[in-house]
């Protein structure tokens, strides 16, 4: 008997407990304050939302990093046509004062020459032959001889209506009388077919030395005198040889040539 009389109790101050709890939910929620209810729902919640909030970070940082990458492949992209474009322009200015230097040039050099661009090269290792042009249309015969202001190229040795076959100082077949300014020592100067030239029948006695300047001597039908040919770079033979023989290197860069001036001696 007790013993129901207590459970009762207990039961009646459980009621009584839960029925103040909740009126009490009830004032808080009129006043505008976080009830006991919504705290525990929003403690538990707390972890979920944390979950939620570093799930979106990630995706928007995952976003972010594909706009950053997209917007460096595009900016590379536009370097790279700036720094094509900027060489073309380069190419052009150097083309451009190369051009100028020619015309100055043809001023000076009083002699009938028609400017002219190299347009192919011979293949061959064995030969020396380039291609321009201007032809026989342009009033080019094979008594032209070719240059720049560096010096001279090569002769003229056959004409199409259009282009000239052009052979190369540095071709073997090729040979010019030459003289140097400062010994006044003359000799034939030939291509070696690679990149320097030789200069042939000069006396064992002919004053000549490393550095002296090699131009053509005028002798012949083709080159007028004192157009530079190249410097002498090295001397063997003495008075024990008959000849010396004497390495030149040219003074035109044939890798690098194309644009040039056809000339007739007068």
């Amino acid at each position: 008997m007790e013993r129901n009389r207590r459970t009762w109790i207990a039961i009646v101050a459980l009621l009584v407990l839960s029925i103040a709890l909740i009126l009490w939910e009830v004032r808080q929620s009129e006043s505008g304050n976080t009830t006991v209810v919504e705290q525990i729902a929003g403690t538990a919640a707390r972890p979920v939302q944390s979950a939620i909030s570093s799930i979106d970070s990630s995706l928007e940082k995952r976003a972010h990093g594909k706009e950053l990458l997209k917007d460096a492949v595009r900016l590379e992209s536009e370097n790279a046509g700036l720094r094509a474009e900027l060489t073309r322009l380069q190419a052009a200015e150097k083309e451009n004062q190369r051009l100028r230097e020619l015309l100055d040039f043809k001023e000076k050099l009083k002699l009938i020459s028609i400017p002219a661009m190299i347009i192919e090269r011979e293949p061959a290792s064995w030969t020396r032959l380039v291609i321009i042009n201007k032809g026989a249309s342009d009033g080019i015969t094979p008594d032209f001889y070719i240059q720049d202001p560096r010096g001279v190229i090569g002769r003229v040795v056959r004409t199409t209506n259009g282009t000239a076959l052009v052979r190369l100082l540095i071709d073997h077949r090729c040979t010019v009388p030459a003289k140097t300014i400062e010994g006044g020592s003359h000799g034939i100067l030939r291509g070696d077919g690679k990149r320097f030239c030789r200069m042939e029948y000069l006396d064992s006695t002919a004053s000549i030395k490393p550095g002296d300047t090699v131009v053509t001597s005028g002798m012949g039908k083709i080159f007028p005198p004192g157009i530079l040919l190249g410097k002498v770079v090295k001397v063997t033979g003495g008075s024990e040889s008959m000849f010396k023989e004497v390495l030149v290197e040219p003074g035109v860069d044939f890798s690098s040539v194309s644009e040039v001036l056809a000339v007739k001696k007068n």
